[in-house]
């Protein structure tokens, strides 16, 4: 059985990188955006209990550039949701398994 590609995913099934600019002067557009990424940041991270990502490997996996990478870590962090685990990386705030 085939399982089907994401929309607009590449032949390697990796998703087009999230760019926010093509919304300019639309604020709202950009807090809808945002808001649609850290969901799926959160929901990746619940369904993989255990996942430790660096901010690279996160960037890579969720599409994003540096900036906006930042800015949904910053979030997460800051709502206790995810944490700093060793070795600069990132974790479920609730997840305790060493790695």
């Amino acid at each position: 059985m085939l399982i089907p590609m994401p929309a607009g995913a590449d032949a390697g099934g990796r998703r087009p990188r999230t760019r926010l600019a093509h919304f300019p002067g639309r604020k709202e557009s950009w807090t809808v955006e945002f808001h649609t990424l850290v969901d799926r940041v959160r929901s990746e991270f619940l369904e993989m209990p255990g996942m430790r990502l660096t901010p690279a490997q996160a960037m890579r996996l969720w599409g994003v550039d540096a900036a906006l990478c930042q800015r949904i870590i910053s979030t997460l962090v800051g709502v206790a949701f995810l944490r700093w685990a060793a070795g600069g990386r990132l974790a479920l705030a609730h997840d305790q398994v060493a790695r």
